[in-house]
């Protein structure tokens, strides 16, 4: 994607790497010292609404675009600021902040960008202000300087999908490669004004020397003497000729730009008060990643067209699938518009402007993508559900007809009736049938259906309900017979089940297919072997093997692959262990999701070696399906449709049930009707007050009691609700009031502070029996601790529990020999051992074969 020079992307992914060995933080207590960051190499997207480029900001002190970056420096020695943990200001606007002190001097940056006339297709401003400050009582001399750094060429437009690019129609509003290709190298310092040949590169104060390629002022404060300096940055370098921007530039001052940037984000914060939760990670989080998206849309050329994109720095580019996702997030929050314009590229034109097909060939490859078919009916059929847009879809239904035939003649090449094998270009990355694949032609096919039947098309209700049962019956076979080789899970492919990455098939064919019922025993097969044995740190990993293939390795003592930490991934098991009511694990991950974000709310795709450097590599911050996938959870979490029901509160967390503490759902859309409601948490009780509107189309509403709380009196509108020992409640459609009450709470320690704590505590002790695999403690089998020639030592995982084992081939159980010391293992062949937990669980077994 946006490429820059490889010789000079290398240097800047060096410079990075540089920045990152030279600032590790190597205790708790420097970790904790700051608002907590799991990544070491920040990258922060500083840019606008719908503009089609940002400034990225690596560190705090190096700032590029795609034609140069300006790198600042500080103190005596002018060395490079290097600020891992840089914050938001409110900690989710993005006006990104620091502050560094040393040597009795505090510096502290503030910057934000803006296009000229707050119009997105003009130039991005990028606005920087520092400040210095002399906080001793001693005057102190010290210098703050930058250095410029030449980014451009012109051979940069490949598809190379992690580099720097700029859009040609954006770029050639100001600048033209002939003629700036002739002076990029001539960089002069003019008093003020950082020059190529015509064209502005930089407005900084006028009293910095400049020798070579830096500039500097050398300072002398008094005790508590502050002073200021200002940079303003257009993205695109402007020629002397455009005088109206460069007079723009020079007029405006940093402060009224901070509060018209305040204003914006501020007024864009409101579309979110439609869910609200009592803790400020989770909120900040949720907030940054709808601004990520925002920032990450960009406006054409035409000033009416959008292209949704992931960011503006990694796959810069439009994509099917993560589209799918992004539209259904607008329509979760109720921006209907937004979805709509999300969708818009999804309709591919003849030259005369008329739709004639859907997109399916998108992003860097190009190629037919397998899994496109499925997402597009999907996400137009999930938008007109929630809206009832009757003229798109007239023009969605208008093309089904012949995407219905594609499906045919894909499947007729099929010797087994399944969607087509397919080469491994991402994902699964596999050579075969892609479980997820089917998962989505199966969900395309319903949404064809449902579409169909609001056309009043009776015919093709018909002929695609016979399509539907057909393939899917057949595949749900074929998946039976895989099942059965594996103990229930679900693999990545539908030919040899070792093969390929967890992906979709992560999601046990739950959300958002609806292809497994909940209670196949498959279903919570898969996501306990996804979540036991393809998690790190508590969220997901990626590559190497799948779960299936770790558990075989795991439990006989082999070493593992090299796998990654993949961030958004984690949110197909969750959002299935969410359907299936197991609550506590949904919180488990939430927070663990959010431990893996930056200071500034930012997730990422995949790549940190876990428990390793904590560096995202090339997969540059933030990630546009991070951002969705984690309103989705939240939103699904406090309400969310399950076939035509509709359940509130699924998981909510024991952090937030506190007295005086509320929760607040306003007006989210749902498939059947919109949801109000506000939860007040009183002392050992909490009050639901519900608003709903619902259509004809609700079936059942329910309301899950969480699980840490034992109910000893439910009251439903002034009723006392009999049954107080379940876990969900169906109550009448027309509910109004609901209250809970409860002799005890069990203690729980799950929040976020409490899971950065636990991730610091197990990533800077390196424990030789800690289990790594979950933040939070967690049953696990037994592990190898040290083994020789004569002996073996076991542990338990975190010290969860109690270990048992045998050593004649008979499965092990609490009443096989309890593990107390080292193993003598020279008459032994084979030990099996489990871990039993205080409640009686018991692991998976070890089975450990010795060679003799």
């Amino acid at each position: 994607m946006k490429q820059i020079k490889k010789s000079v992307w290398y240097f800047i992914v060096c410079f990075i790497s540089f920045q990152i060995n030279a600032q590790l933080p190597t205790s708790i207590e420097e970790e904790k010292s700051e608002r907590f960051s799991y990544l070491y190499n920040s990258v922060e997207q500083l840019g606008f609404k719908d503009a089609p480029e940002a400034m990225a900001v690596t560190n705090g002190g190096l700032f590029s675009s795609y034609f140069l970056g300006i790198e600042f420096l500080y103190g005596k020695d002018l060395k490079p600021v290097n600020k891992r943990v840089v914050n938001l200001i409110d900690n989710y606007i993005p006006i990104i902040e620091f502050k560094l002190q040393e040597d009795g001097v505090k510096y502290e940056l503030e910057a934000l960008s803006l296009p000229l006339d707050m119009n997105p297709k003009n130039n991005l401003i990028t606005y920087v202000k520092i400040k210095i400050t002399n906080i001793s009582k001693l005057n102190k001399e010290t210098k703050l300087g930058f250095k410029f750094i030449p980014l451009y060429n012109t051979g940069r437009r490949h598809h190379i999908r992690h580099n720097m690019y700029c859009t040609p129609w954006y770029q050639n509003q100001y600048l033209d490669d002939a003629s700036y290709s002739k002076v990029f190298s001539n960089v002069e310092f003019n008093g003020g004004r950082l020059t190529q040949g015509e064209y502005n590169v930089l407005w900084y104060p006028e009293m910095f020397a400049s020798e070579k390629d830096v500039a500097n002022v050398d300072l002398n404060l008094s005790p508590n003497e502050s002073k200021e300096f200002i940079f303003k940055m257009p993205f695109v370098p402007l020629k002397n000729a455009n005088s109206k921007e460069i007079n723009q530039i020079e007029k405006s001052t940093y402060s009224q730009e901070r509060k018209v940037a305040l204003d914006f984000w501020k007024n864009e914060a409101k579309a979110l008060s439609v869910f609200s939760v009592p803790e400020a990670k989770v909120m900040d989080t949720y907030t940054s990643s709808y601004f990520n998206l925002l920032t990450a849309r960009d406006i054409l050329e035409d000033g009416k067209n959008f292209i949704q994109k992931c960011n503006e720095f990694q796959y810069d580019y439009f994509y099917v699938r993560d589209n799918a996702y992004f539209a259904r997030v607008y329509d979760m929050l109720g921006l209907h518009n937004e979805s709509k314009i999300t969708l818009a590229p999804y309709f591919v034109k003849d030259i005369e402007g008329n739709d004639m097909a859907f997109r399916q060939r998108t992003g860097i490859y190009n190629k037919y993508c397998f899994d496109y078919w499925g997402q597009v009916v999907w996400a137009f059929g999930s938008y007109y559900r929630q809206t009832g847009d009757r003229e798109l879809l007239e023009r969605v239904y208008a093309l089904l007809p012949n995407h219905i035939e594609d499906f045919k003649n894909m499947v007729a090449l099929d010797d087994r009736g399944l969607w087509p094998k397919t080469w491994p270009y991402d994902n699964e990355h596999i050579t075969g049938h892609y479980t997820g694949h089917n998962f989505w032609v199966i969900l395309g096919l319903r949404y064809a259906i449902l579409m169909a039947k609001d056309m009043d098309d009776e015919k093709k209700v018909k002929e695609w309900s016979e399509l539907y049962d057909e393939f899917s019956t057949n595949f749900l076979s074929e998946l039976e017979k895989i099942t059965a080789e594996t103990d229930g899970y679900i693999p990545p492919g539908m030919d040899n089940p070792n093969d390929g990455y967890d992906w979709a098939n992560a999601s046990a064919g739950l959300y958002p297919f609806e292809v497994i019922d909940k209670d196949d025993s498959a279903v919570k097969k898969t996501l306990e072997i996804v979540r036991d044995y393809n998690y790190m740190e508590g969220i997901s990993s990626y590559s190497g093997c799948n779960a299936l293939v770790a558990k075989q390795k795991i439990l006989s003592n082999e070493e593992l692959p090299e796998r990654g930490l993949h961030h958004y991934e984690t949110f197909y098991v969750t959002n299935g262990n969410l359907i299936i009511g197991e609550q506590q694990k949904v919180i488990e991950d939430l927070y663990s999701i959010l431990v893996h974000t930056s200071s500034t709310n930012a997730g990422f795709e995949w790549k940190p070696t876990p428990w390793g450097n904590r560096d995202v590599d090339h997969n540059r911050t933030p990630h546009g399906w991070m951002a969705a996938r984690y309103i989705e959870l939240l939103r699904n979490m406090l309400v969310r449709e399950e076939k035509n029901d509709i359940h509130l509160m699924s998981s909510i967390s024991p952090y937030w049930v506190k007295q005086g503490e509320s929760i607040e759902v306003k007006e989210a859309p749902t498939y059947m009707g919109t949801v109000s409601y506000s939860v007040l948490f009183g002392k050992n009780k909490m009050t639901i007050s519900l608003r709903n509107n619902f259509n004809e189309t609700l079936e059942n509403l329910f309301i899950h009691i969480p699980w840490f709380v034992n109910p000893s009196r439910i009251i439903i509108d002034g009723v006392p609700y009999i049954n107080k020992d379940v876990e969900k409640i169906a109550l009448p459609k027309s509910s109004k009031k609901i209250e809970i009450s409860w002799r005890n709470k069990i203690t729980q320690e799950l929040s976020f502070d409490i899971a950065v704590d636990h991730y610091l505590n197990k990533f800077h002790n390196r424990s030789n029996t800690e289990n790594y695999v979950t933040l939070f403690p967690s049953l696990a089998a037994p592990k190898v601790l040290n083994q020789d020639s004569n002996s073996i030592e076991l542990y338990s995982p975190g010290n969860i529990g109690t270990v048992y084992y045998t050593v004649n081939g008979e499965e092990p159980t609490e009443n096989s020999i309890k593990y107390k010391k080292s193993i003598n293992i020279e008459a032994i062949k084979q030990i099996k051992a489990i871990v039993v937990d205080e409640t009686g669980k018991v692991s998976d077994c070890l089975i450990l074969n010795l060679k003799k």
